[in-house]
């Protein structure tokens, strides 16, 4: 039944492709057995990811983990793997609060099996969440946990993965140099793999790119993203890491007030997240696209959009993300003459920044309050 959903599957990008797993539900739960019905919901759900259509791959991994609460004794891999891809899509519809206590639950699954691939995938899940949220320490907790995991077991294409994102989570925190280092010892990982990797080595690439980027190597760092940009183009075509690189291509050129520049890669960005259905991405993508517009003076468009799309961040509920959105809804109520709800606002903002001990955003909140 899996493999027929996988056939299915098959060819997803092209302009003829069709997918409706009706039929094979129906078929599957014709059988009265549970374990066929959540393979056939799994394979179901990764066939609809694959086709972008979250919302159906969604229901298609709620029901197979609902399905495998209720068994007396189900497969512990498939339990994990129906959590832990609802949570992914939790996480890219902005649903953060929700996604994490399912990657708990997982982790508390794979403990109870004994599925220590399973325990370290949520684990690293968890740790991944926490960086959307921009909250580097518990990021780094979890994804430590998980990388300890992945070496007990042997797994180098999983512990090079948990390097590198450990390595974003200490540049987030503002250790470079120590994520320099961490981004070392994932090369040597890589070099001991008996065959060429193009994920993995474009994935460290990436990485480095925010380094030279946060040693102010603005230009190296601009060298190496679109570098890493043409390979998710054109050898490893991946929308959503594709639209990562576009942010920071962006960011680089509205360093250097290339801002029409900047404006094609936000909106580029947050084209391919729309088309991958990565709605809290589309919706980041956007307030950057409105920093651009202020920056060149748009004021009205730059207000407008924030207060279009702002409620999309909203929902992530926390994190630094959370907080530059009620920043900038501060700065269009202040630009209106609300200066209490600014005042409101910017507290909020300042809270959150606090908390996950943003200096800049803390900085910026401060000087709105003495004005």
């Amino acid at each position: 039944m899996g493999l027929l959903v996988q056939n299915n599957s098959a060819g997803n990008d092209g302009p003829d492709y069709q997918l409706d797993g009706t039929e094979l539900i129906a078929l599957a739960r014709s059988a009265n057995d549970p374990a066929i019905l959540v393979s056939t919901l799994i394979s179901l759900g990764t066939a609809y990811e694959r086709a972008t259509r979250l919302s159906e791959a969604k229901a298609c991994y709620a029901e197979a983990a609902q399905i495998c609460r209720n068994m007396e004794k189900p497969d512990a891999s498939q339990f994990a793997a129906s959590i832990g891809h609802l949570g992914d899509i939790l996480v890219v519809e902005g649903r953060v609060t929700e996604a994490l206590p399912l990657f708990e639950e997982g982790v508390d699954i794979a403990k109870r099996y004994k599925r220590v691939i399973d325990e370290a995938n949520c684990l690293r899940q968890i740790g991944t969440t926490y960086m959307t949220l921009w909250e580097p320490r518990p990021a780094n907790k979890y994804l430590s946990l998980a990388l300890d995991l992945y070496r007990a077991g042997g797994w180098a294409f999983l512990e090079v993965a948990a390097l590198v994102h450990i390595a974003w989570s200490r540049s987030m925190a503002g250790d470079v140099e120590e994520a320099a280092e961490i981004l070392d010892v994932a090369a040597r990982c890589i070099a001991k793999i008996a065959h060429p990797w193009l994920f993995g080595t474009t994935l460290l690439t990436f990485a480095r790119g925010d380094i030279h980027y946060y040693k102010g190597d603005h230009d190296l760092a601009l060298a190496t993203f679109r570098g890493v940009r043409a390979i998710y183009q054109y050898k490893l075509p991946m929308r959503d890491y594709e639209a990562e690189v576009l942010k920071r291509l962006g960011f680089l050129a509205m360093v250097q007030q290339r801002y029409t520049d900047a404006e094609q890669a936000f909106i580029v960005s947050a084209v391919l997240n729309w088309k991958t259905e990565e709605f809290i991405n589309i919706a980041i993508a956007l307030t950057r696209l409105a920093d651009v517009w202020l920056a060149e003076g748009d004021v009205d468009a730059a207000i407008n959009l924030t207060l279009a799309i702002g409620p999309q961040i909203v929902r992530l509920g926390s994190g630094k993300e959370f907080a530059d959105i009620q920043l900038r809804f501060a700065l269009a109520a202040k630009s209106r003459q609300n200066l209490v709800h600014a005042r409101e606002t910017v507290l909020k903002a300042l809270k959150e920044y606090e908390r996950v001990e943003w200096r800049y955003g803390i900085n910026r909140c401060q000087e709105l309050l003495s004005v």
